[in-house]
């Protein structure tokens, strides 16, 4: 996998994300890099501001449009605390300069080693591999993370970026990838990275190498690729607003989601749904200590209502509308697959806006700008109106 820099921006931009993201990964190990990220949090800023005000042109809708994305980051930043929203910024602020191919295949190279750093560390003892006891008496090792989901989850994100970028994967390579998959699920006992890595080797088979389907291209599949996110993100809420214990419905649910359903009840009632969002005080597992509080919201789509607020879902769920019609529209079988799996595993691990391992939406500003209305203004539609036009 070879990466090329056309110019000084593009090679500094691509930089920046590498270490970056590096030391994201890092950051949520057991080694004491707080501190450096914290730097690096700063530094990066500074460095992409820099390189934007040196850029040869600005448009007038690149600034308004910048305006709109450090109001939302800040009003994130007062409610959730989290500084990181505000590197996502500058880096969109550089997207010009940062080819999307390229920016995932320096993704999978920089969270995959630091991945693997951190878990080879954990295997010489420089830091410990905590190993957590989970509710079945499994024992699930964190592999030098802090959560034992940590590990399983990246190496997810990294396999299916690889199919991405990869133009043609061999069978063997297939394997091994389904091979990986599981020795993570075994190690970690993540079964949900795993079912989804075989879900989406499965859907590539299919759609991708064999061609069973020609083309996405199509009005129903077009559809429900403008549905899928606020039909799922409605579905989640709905679900976790109507849980009762006493129904053994929701207990048979609840169970399968590892207790996921009674946690984001427990959120609604304690937090409520506010439009700008709010601070979220969240307590897990830590450590492989069982402890008396346990409140964790895993679901991307209930965490973004509680605690980013209901306008940013609403907005990051019409964009990620966008970008499944996008698939469709341009027959573009690894988008599809790879937004299909967001939709599924946001349901119970929130991703969708983890962007250091998951840079999807950065797709957002390398679309084909004629491209994104086309189902809005498709053929029959045009016809209607002409017909009633003529009339």
């Amino acid at each position: 996998m070879e990466i090329r820099f056309k110019n000084r921006r593009e090679l500094i931009c691509l930089s920046l994300w590498c270490v970056f993201s590096f030391f994201y990964i890092l950051n949520s190990s057991l080694l004491p890099v707080g501190m450096v990220f914290k730097a690096l949090q700063l530094g990066t800023m500074e460095a992409l501001g820099v390189v934007f005000l040196t850029s040869d042109h600005v448009k007038l809708k690149k600034v308004i449009f910048v305006i709109l994305l450090t109001l939302c980051s800040l009003i994130m930043l007062k409610n959730g605390g989290k500084k990181i929203y505000l590197v996502y910024v500058f880096f969109l602020l550089n997207h010009e300069h940062i080819k999307f191919d390229k920016l995932v295949r320096c993704t999978i190279a920089s969270v995959l080693v630091s991945t693997l750093f951190v878990i080879g560390l954990s295997q010489i003892g420089v830091v410990e591999d905590f190993i957590f006891i989970r509710e079945t008496g499994e024992k699930a090792h964190s592999l030098g993370f802090l959560y034992y989901y940590n590990a399983s989850a990246q190496i997810m994100f990294v396999s299916i970026m690889y199919l991405y970028v990869k133009e043609k994967v061999s069978w063997a390579m297939l394997g091994v990838i389904a091979g990986v998959s599981y020795l993570f699920f075994k190690i970690c006992t993540t079964r949900l990275p795993f079912y989804m890595m075989l879900i989406v080797l499965v859907m590539y088979v299919l759609i991708y190498k064999l061609n069973l389907i020609k083309s996405l291209n199509h009005l129903p599949i077009k559809c429900y690729s403008v549905i899928a996110f606020p039909v799922m993100t409605v579905l989640c809420v709905f679900a976790a607003l109507n849980y009762n214990p006493q129904n053994k419905t929701h207990l048979m649910a609840n169970d399968i989601l590892n207790g996921r359903l009674r946690l984001s009840k427990q959120a609604f009632d304690v937090y409520g749904i506010k439009l700008l969002g709010q601070k979220v005080e969240m307590q897990g597992r830590t450590y492989g200590q069982v402890q008396n509080f346990y409140f964790f919201i895993d679901s991307g789509y209930i965490l973004s209502v509680v605690e980013y607020g209901l306008i940013f879902t609403i907005i990051l769920s019409f964009l990620y509308s966008i970008l499944y019609l996008y698939a469709c529209r341009e027959n573009d079988k690894k988008l599809f697959i790879w937004i299909t799996m967001i939709l599924g595993f946001n349901v119970v691990n929130g991703c969708w806006f983890a962007i250091m391992y998951n840079p999807i939406l950065y797709m957002l500003f390398h679309m084909e700008k004629d491209r994104i209305y086309d189902f809005m203004c498709s053929s029959k539609l045009n016809k209607v109106f002409h017909y009633r036009r003529e009339r």
